[in-house]
């Protein structure tokens, strides 16, 4: 079975990556995607049903230097659980953009 991509244009240049884990939550679809070589920095957006940007997940979290995300999982209709590759689980509602919780893993 073939990987599905996601195809990112940014500063002129075209980036694709495979996606790792989708979420539908109503009208929205939130992303996870990776490279075959490496884990990107800030690898989670949520698009519309007409594939326009939404937000990025630096959008909503902000570390002092750019962070990987290495698993995504749904709570509920609103919330999205994601682990940074550092393992710090952030649980983000999607629809107010706002962390609404945060446990070390590690």
């Amino acid at each position: 079975m073939e990987n599905k991509k996601i195809v990112f244009l940014k500063g002129g240049k075209q980036y694709e990556y495979n996606i790792d884990t989708v979420i539908k939550l109503d009208d929205l679809r939130v992303f996870m995607y990776m490279d075959d070589d490496e884990v990107p920095d800030n690898n989670v957006i949520a698009v519309d049903e007409k594939g326009n940007l939404v937000w990025s997940i630096e959008d909503i979290i902000s570390f002092k230097y750019p962070e990987a995300y290495v698993a995504m999982s749904k709570v509920n209709e609103r919330v999205i659980s994601i682990i940074s590759y550092n393992g710090v689980r952030f649980s983000v509602d999607v629809f107010e953009r706002i962390v609404v919780g945060k446990q070390i893993t590690k």
